[in-house]
């Protein structure tokens, strides 16, 4: 009749769908807010993401969040144990933390939640002009850089913010504009493979 896929995408500013059949569909869409695209960017980054509840649950158990600081764009990914409200408190304090280094950020965290049943937390920094990202951290998030031809998944160290951590060391890897950013709780199986999932021309993206 006209009302479902195809007035959204009248009515989008951007619109995609992708479907292989037997595993899945996913429909993108954008709307901007005042109704035109914005003329300036502050990152030429693309960034995602997709969360689900726990059936029962009022709260998801993973959190994200980014903010730009100093040239540089800081991503998050967050598993609380237990309820929702732990990965909460980790995006509250990633987004007001003051620090430099990923590996004091991930600090600031594990104060923030002692008393608690702690949670698993990574956070990764672009540095676009430098074609640098760096990494860090503590428990089960899993974070791989998918380019051209190449994959590099980078490690977390064991642990639980907020429990138990030893030294948080973070390490760096080469960046460049066709680069592809996947963080991960154990709400997605490890065992996946981007090849399965063939789509051109997607560049940038987070």
């Amino acid at each position: 009749m006209g009302t479902g896929l195809c007035a959204i995408r009248r009515l989008s500013e951007h619109f995609e769908i992708y479907s292989v059949p037997g595993s899945c569909t996913v429909i993108s869409s954008k709307f901007w807010q005042g109704g035109s695209k914005p003329t300036s960017r502050q990152h030429s980054l693309e960034i995602a993401d997709l969360s689900e509840l726990i059936r029962g649950e009022e709260e998801c158990g993973d959190g994200w969040g980014w903010r730009s600081i100093f040239g540089a764009v800081l991503l998050t990914v967050v598993d609380g144990v237990g309820h929702g409200v732990l990965a909460a408190e980790a995006e509250r304090v990633f987004a007001g933390s003051k620090e430099l280094s990923l590996a004091a950020m991930l600090s600031d965290t594990h104060n923030a939640l002692r008393k608690t049943r702690g949670a698993a937390e990574a956070i990764a920094k672009i540095e676009l002009d430098k074609g640098l990202l760096s990494f860090a951290g503590v428990g089960n998030i899993t974070a791989s850089i998918i380019s051209p031809g190449s994959s590099r998944s980078m490690a977390s160290h064991n642990g639980t913010l907020g429990m138990n951590t030893g030294r948080v060391q973070g390490f760096t890897c080469p960046w460049n504009k066709d680069s592809l950013l996947i963080m991960h709780s154990d709400g997605l199986a490890t065992h996946w493979d981007l090849r399965h999932y063939p789509v051109s021309g997607v560049k940038r993206r987070v």
